[in-house]
């Protein structure tokens, strides 16, 4: 399975999503910088005080705003990130999206907002404890940037999502409500 394949999961489901506006943001800087100071190089170049530099710089601000307006290799409006229905959870592993690893729900533990180290930083969103053997603990770890960590008493390990600029708590509200069994966490 993958990621395109999360698309198809029969309703009810979850599916996270980047968020538009948190990307846009990102996406728009480079295009605002440019904005900014392309005056300032049209008088320094108008006045003879510009360097190469100075028009390496402003050419590459243009290429990157006008390249990232309009991305075509990469549609990252439909990249699925996660995804959860009434049989389980679904976690994109790789960053081309091409492996997903899916966990039922009698594999999953505690499901809660937090956070947990990766070897790059804290990941903060939605927190899962997964019972998975380590043949699946590699595979979800993927491009996953989680310290190595052994299974509890239990043989649970915590695996986290970002929410994605989202409020956990809804997140969090959306993942708990699929879960078949009565008293889920």
């Amino acid at each position: 399975m993958n990621r395109d394949d999360l698309a198809t999961l029969d309703k009810p489901r979850f599916l996270l999503y980047p968020n538009l506006w948190g990307y846009r943001a990102v996406i728009l800087m480079p295009a605002a910088v440019f904005v900014v100071l392309l005056p300032w190089f049209i008088g320094a170049a108008v006045s003879g005080e510009t360097d190469l530099w100075h028009w390496i710089f402003i050419g590459f601000l243009g290429l990157l705003s006008f390249g990232a307006l309009r991305p075509k290799s990469w549609d990252w409006r439909q990249m699925i990130n996660f995804a959860a229905d009434t049989s389980g959870v679904y976690f994109v592993t790789e960053a081309d999206g091409n492996q997903v690893v899916f966990v039922p729900w009698n594999r999953v533990g505690t499901v809660r907002k937090g956070s947990v180290r990766g070897s790059s930083g804290t990941i903060y969103g939605i927190i899962f404890e997964v019972n998975v053997d380590d043949e699946q603990w590699k595979a979800l770890r993927g491009s996953m940037p989680l310290y190595e960590q052994e299974p509890d008493q239990q043989g649970y390990r915590e695996i986290g999502i970002s929410s994605n600029f989202r409020r956990s708590g809804y997140v969090l509200q959306r993942i708990r409500s699929l879960r078949p069994t009565a008293g889920g966490s």
